[in-house]
């Protein structure tokens, strides 16, 4: 019976970290966006990221997947609900971060999102936008 006991416990602990493994999340995107360099047309996404690595994958319907390279793993910063941050500078929408109930995964601007920040500081134009994701 020990034996039996031990083997399930020992099941669960290896399995866990399997789990926890991979955070995947589906969110419709109202506009369209730029994730790093790519233009993201709006729609719905599957949004993957794995735990342990920086890449987070992005699959819109009809497309082919989209990485993108985070900055390192958040925790701190990490939200009870899975959603999307996006900054806004004018009609621009750029991916920021996508924060999970375990993780948040910070992008680091492209040099498209820091010219449109320069454009919109000078007009005080500029916003954040966090879209839940399901």
């Amino acid at each position: 019976m020990k034996r039996l006991v031990f083997a399930i416990f020992a099941v669960a602990v290896v399995a866990l970290p399997v789990c926890a493994q991979s955070v995947t999340t589906v969110a419709d995107v109202p506009f369209g966006f730029v994730a790093g360099n790519a233009m993201m047309p709006a729609g719905q996404y599957k949004i993957d990221a794995a735990a342990g690595s920086s890449t987070v994958s992005l699959a819109g319907s009809g497309q082919s997947n989209h990485v993108l390279v985070s900055n390192p793993d958040d925790a701190r910063s990490s939200s009870d609900k899975p959603e999307l941050i996006f900054h806004r500078y004018g009609d621009q929408y750029f991916l920021s971060a996508i924060r999970t109930p375990f993780r948040s995964r910070e992008f680091p601007m492209s040099s498209m999102e820091v010219e449109a920040q320069k454009t919109a500081s000078a007009k005080r134009a500029s916003e954040m936008i966090v879209l839940a994701m399901r």
